[in-house]
Protein backbone atom coordinates (compact mmCIF):
# COMPACT_ATOMS: atom_id res chain seq x y z
CA UNK A 1 0.00 0.00 0.00
CA UNK A 2 1.41 3.39 -0.65
CA UNK A 3 2.39 4.93 2.26
CA UNK A 4 1.53 8.35 3.54
CA UNK A 5 4.00 10.94 2.93
CA UNK A 6 3.68 13.93 5.14
CA UNK A 7 5.38 16.81 6.63
CA UNK A 8 4.26 17.28 10.56
CA UNK A 9 5.10 20.87 11.89
CA UNK A 10 3.64 21.77 15.11
CA UNK A 11 4.03 25.15 16.78
CA UNK A 12 2.62 25.16 19.90
CA UNK A 13 2.31 27.75 22.79
CA UNK A 14 0.98 26.21 25.92
CA UNK A 15 -1.74 28.02 27.48
CA UNK A 16 -1.97 30.10 31.17
CA UNK A 17 -2.25 33.54 31.69
CA UNK A 18 0.61 34.70 29.76
CA UNK A 19 2.12 34.27 26.30
CA UNK A 20 5.47 31.85 26.96
CA UNK A 21 8.17 33.19 24.91
CA UNK A 22 10.85 30.54 24.90
CA UNK A 23 10.92 28.07 21.48
CA UNK A 24 12.14 24.44 20.81
CA UNK A 25 11.96 22.08 18.23
CA UNK A 26 12.35 18.30 17.99
CA UNK A 27 12.59 16.48 14.50
CA UNK A 28 12.13 13.04 13.86
CA UNK A 29 13.37 11.27 10.70
CA UNK A 30 11.17 7.83 10.91
CA UNK A 31 7.20 8.86 11.05
CA UNK A 32 5.35 8.92 7.92
CA UNK A 33 8.65 8.27 5.55
CA UNK A 34 9.31 12.21 6.16
CA UNK A 35 11.02 14.76 7.86
CA UNK A 36 9.08 15.56 10.87
CA UNK A 37 9.48 19.16 12.98
CA UNK A 38 7.44 19.75 16.42
CA UNK A 39 8.50 22.85 17.05
CA UNK A 40 6.79 25.30 19.64
CA UNK A 41 6.67 27.23 22.61
CA UNK A 42 6.64 26.26 26.33
CA UNK A 43 7.79 27.09 29.82
CA UNK A 44 10.66 24.53 29.99
CA UNK A 45 12.26 22.22 27.45
CA UNK A 46 10.86 19.38 29.59
CA UNK A 47 7.58 20.45 29.22
CA UNK A 48 7.76 20.48 25.62
CA UNK A 49 9.22 17.10 25.24
CA UNK A 50 6.65 15.58 27.04
CA UNK A 51 4.22 17.32 24.79
CA UNK A 52 6.23 16.31 21.40
CA UNK A 53 6.57 12.79 22.78
CA UNK A 54 2.44 12.86 23.17
CA UNK A 55 1.78 14.14 19.94
CA UNK A 56 4.23 11.93 18.00
CA UNK A 57 2.52 8.62 19.68
CA UNK A 58 -0.34 9.62 18.72
CA UNK A 59 0.34 10.63 15.30
CA UNK A 60 2.65 7.34 14.79
CA UNK A 61 -0.29 5.39 15.94
CA UNK A 62 -2.79 6.38 13.27
CA UNK A 63 -0.17 6.00 10.81
CA UNK A 64 0.16 2.22 11.37
CA UNK A 65 -3.25 2.26 11.74
CA UNK A 66 -3.56 3.23 8.15
CA UNK A 67 -1.15 1.07 7.00
CA UNK A 68 -2.73 -1.90 9.22
CA UNK A 69 -4.51 -5.12 7.08
CA UNK A 70 -7.56 -4.54 9.35
CA UNK A 71 -8.06 -0.61 9.20
CA UNK A 72 -10.27 0.93 12.21
CA UNK A 73 -13.41 0.86 11.64
CA UNK A 74 -14.23 4.46 12.02
CA UNK A 75 -11.89 5.55 9.44
CA UNK A 76 -13.77 2.76 7.23
CA UNK A 77 -17.16 4.25 8.22
CA UNK A 78 -15.86 7.77 7.28
CA UNK A 79 -14.45 6.47 3.78
CA UNK A 80 -17.77 4.43 3.03
CA UNK A 81 -20.04 7.89 3.73
CA UNK A 82 -17.77 9.90 1.85
CA UNK A 83 -17.27 7.61 -1.25
CA UNK A 84 -21.12 7.71 -1.37
CA UNK A 85 -21.59 11.48 -0.91
CA UNK A 86 -19.06 12.31 -3.60
CA UNK A 87 -20.27 10.08 -6.15
CA UNK A 88 -17.43 8.08 -6.49
CA UNK A 89 -14.51 11.29 -6.61
CA UNK A 90 -13.18 9.60 -3.53
CA UNK A 91 -12.43 6.10 -2.19
CA UNK A 92 -9.44 4.76 -0.59
CA UNK A 93 -10.11 0.86 -2.18
CA UNK A 94 -8.49 1.42 -5.43
CA UNK A 95 -4.66 1.44 -3.54
CA UNK A 96 -3.67 -1.01 -6.75
CA UNK A 97 -4.61 1.53 -8.94
CA UNK A 98 -2.83 4.17 -7.39
CA UNK A 99 0.44 2.42 -6.98
CA UNK A 100 0.58 2.29 -10.59
CA UNK A 101 0.96 6.20 -10.65
CA UNK A 102 3.24 6.57 -7.92
CA UNK A 103 6.66 8.10 -8.77
CA UNK A 104 5.38 9.64 -12.21
CA UNK A 105 4.21 5.75 -13.84
CA UNK A 106 2.46 5.43 -16.37
CA UNK A 107 0.57 2.33 -16.32
CA UNK A 108 -0.52 0.31 -19.90
CA UNK A 109 -4.54 -0.68 -20.24
CA UNK A 110 -3.29 -4.19 -19.57
CA UNK A 111 -2.35 -3.16 -16.11
CA UNK A 112 -4.62 -0.40 -15.43
CA UNK A 113 -7.21 -3.36 -15.72
CA UNK A 114 -5.82 -5.75 -13.92
CA UNK A 115 -5.41 -3.13 -10.79
CA UNK A 116 -9.06 -2.66 -11.21
CA UNK A 117 -9.74 -5.68 -9.57
CA UNK A 118 -7.54 -5.76 -7.12
CA UNK A 119 -9.00 -4.36 -3.29
CA UNK A 120 -6.69 -2.62 -1.65
CA UNK A 121 -6.90 0.38 1.07
CA UNK A 122 -4.73 3.96 0.31
CA UNK A 123 -6.00 6.34 3.06
CA UNK A 124 -3.65 8.95 1.26
CA UNK A 125 -6.85 11.17 0.67
CA UNK A 126 -7.92 10.93 4.47
CA UNK A 127 -5.00 9.77 6.46
CA UNK A 128 -3.46 13.53 7.29
CA UNK A 129 -7.46 14.91 7.82
CA UNK A 130 -8.03 12.08 10.20
CA UNK A 131 -4.98 11.92 12.39
CA UNK A 132 -4.98 15.84 12.65
CA UNK A 133 -8.68 15.09 14.01
CA UNK A 134 -7.16 12.77 16.48
CA UNK A 135 -4.37 14.95 17.47
CA UNK A 136 -6.88 17.30 18.36
CA UNK A 137 -8.54 15.61 20.28
CA UNK A 138 -5.30 14.48 22.21
CA UNK A 139 -5.07 18.48 22.76
CA UNK A 140 -8.90 19.19 24.00
CA UNK A 141 -8.27 20.18 27.48
CA UNK A 142 -5.10 20.87 27.71
CA UNK A 143 -3.56 24.38 28.04
CA UNK A 144 -2.22 24.33 24.51
CA UNK A 145 -2.48 26.67 21.23
CA UNK A 146 -1.10 26.25 18.09
CA UNK A 147 -0.91 24.68 14.88
CA UNK A 148 -0.56 21.06 13.63
CA UNK A 149 0.49 20.94 9.92
CA UNK A 150 0.74 17.50 7.94
CA UNK A 151 2.13 18.22 4.49
CA UNK A 152 -0.64 20.12 2.95
CA UNK A 153 -3.25 19.85 6.15
CA UNK A 154 -3.16 21.95 8.59
CA UNK A 155 -5.48 22.18 12.24
CA UNK A 156 -5.66 24.98 14.46
CA UNK A 157 -5.50 24.24 18.05
CA UNK A 158 -6.71 27.16 20.56
CA UNK A 159 -6.06 30.77 20.16
CA UNK A 160 -3.24 32.58 19.06
CA UNK A 161 -2.50 34.94 21.20
CA UNK A 162 -2.31 38.38 20.36
CA UNK A 163 -5.17 38.52 18.02
CA UNK A 164 -8.52 39.49 18.53
CA UNK A 165 -10.26 36.78 16.76
CA UNK A 166 -7.26 34.11 17.92
CA UNK A 167 -6.89 32.95 14.32
CA UNK A 168 -3.41 31.70 12.61
CA UNK A 169 -2.47 33.08 9.48
CA UNK A 170 -1.82 29.54 7.05
CA UNK A 171 0.16 30.37 3.93
CA UNK A 172 -0.61 28.48 0.38
CA UNK A 173 1.64 27.81 -2.07
CA UNK A 174 1.75 29.11 -5.35
CA UNK A 175 0.64 26.58 -7.64
CA UNK A 176 3.59 27.89 -10.26
CA UNK A 177 5.94 26.91 -7.11
CA UNK A 178 7.01 30.45 -6.66
CA UNK A 179 6.87 31.12 -3.38
CA UNK A 180 3.12 31.49 -1.69
CA UNK A 181 0.32 32.71 -3.16
CA UNK A 182 -2.02 33.84 -0.32
CA UNK A 183 -2.50 33.12 3.56
CA UNK A 184 -6.15 32.18 5.31
CA UNK A 185 -7.28 32.51 8.31
CA UNK A 186 -7.93 29.62 10.19
CA UNK A 187 -9.94 30.24 13.36
CA UNK A 188 -9.66 27.76 16.36
CA UNK A 189 -10.74 24.22 15.75
CA UNK A 190 -11.01 25.08 11.93
CA UNK A 191 -9.15 22.59 9.75
CA UNK A 192 -7.51 23.26 6.03
CA UNK A 193 -5.79 20.86 3.26
CA UNK A 194 -4.61 21.40 0.25
CA UNK A 195 -4.28 19.42 -3.15
CA UNK A 196 -2.58 20.31 -5.98
CA UNK A 197 0.18 19.08 -8.81
CA UNK A 198 2.46 21.53 -8.90
CA UNK A 199 4.95 19.31 -6.25
CA UNK A 200 4.29 15.65 -7.47
CA UNK A 201 2.78 16.32 -10.81
CA UNK A 202 -0.53 14.95 -11.87
CA UNK A 203 -1.11 12.05 -8.96
CA UNK A 204 -4.24 12.67 -8.47
CA UNK A 205 -6.66 9.89 -9.76
CA UNK A 206 -10.04 9.84 -10.83
CA UNK A 207 -11.32 6.67 -9.55
CA UNK A 208 -14.03 6.94 -11.76
CA UNK A 209 -11.76 6.71 -14.70
CA UNK A 210 -8.95 5.61 -13.10
CA UNK A 211 -6.98 8.26 -15.00
CA UNK A 212 -4.98 11.05 -13.22
CA UNK A 213 -6.58 14.60 -13.13
CA UNK A 214 -4.64 16.93 -15.58
CA UNK A 215 -4.82 20.46 -13.62
CA UNK A 216 -2.96 23.09 -12.57
CA UNK A 217 -4.34 24.85 -10.01
CA UNK A 218 -4.40 23.78 -6.71
CA UNK A 219 -7.54 23.60 -4.26
CA UNK A 220 -7.66 24.50 -0.30
CA UNK A 221 -10.52 23.31 1.71
CA UNK A 222 -11.06 25.03 5.47
CA UNK A 223 -13.73 22.76 7.42
CA UNK A 224 -14.41 21.97 10.69
CA UNK A 225 -12.95 18.78 10.89
CA UNK A 226 -9.36 17.29 9.41
CA UNK A 227 -11.03 14.23 7.47
CA UNK A 228 -13.65 16.44 5.82
CA UNK A 229 -11.07 18.84 4.62
CA UNK A 230 -8.81 16.02 3.20
CA UNK A 231 -11.14 14.20 1.41
CA UNK A 232 -12.59 17.23 0.17
CA UNK A 233 -9.53 18.74 -1.27
CA UNK A 234 -9.61 15.51 -3.27
CA UNK A 235 -13.05 15.03 -4.00
CA UNK A 236 -13.49 18.71 -5.24
CA UNK A 237 -10.15 18.29 -7.55
CA UNK A 238 -11.55 15.59 -9.05
CA UNK A 239 -14.75 17.27 -9.98
CA UNK A 240 -15.50 20.71 -8.50
CA UNK A 241 -18.79 20.56 -6.36
CA UNK A 242 -19.95 23.11 -4.73
CA UNK A 243 -23.05 21.36 -3.59
CA UNK A 244 -20.50 19.03 -1.42
CA UNK A 245 -18.60 21.40 0.30
CA UNK A 246 -22.19 23.27 1.66
CA UNK A 247 -22.98 19.51 2.63
CA UNK A 248 -20.08 19.73 5.19
CA UNK A 249 -20.26 23.35 5.44
CA UNK A 250 -16.52 23.88 3.91
CA UNK A 251 -15.10 26.51 1.90
CA UNK A 252 -13.07 26.44 -1.52
CA UNK A 253 -10.11 28.41 -2.41
CA UNK A 254 -9.02 27.63 -5.87
CA UNK A 255 -5.65 28.65 -7.35
CA UNK A 256 -4.29 28.61 -10.84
Amino acid sequence: MKKLALILTIAVILGGCSVKNSKYTAIYYDLFDTVTIISGFSDSEAEFDALAAGLYDELKAVHDACLAEEPPEALLALCEEYKAASGGTFDVTLGAVYALYKNGGEPSDIQLEAAKDVFQYDFGAIGKGYALDLAASFLQGKPFAGTISLGGSVAAIGRKPGTADGAWEIGIQDPSGDGLARTIALLPGQFTATSGTYERGNHIIDPRTCAPVISQRSLTIVANSGAVADFLSTALFVEPNEGLAEKYNAETFWLN
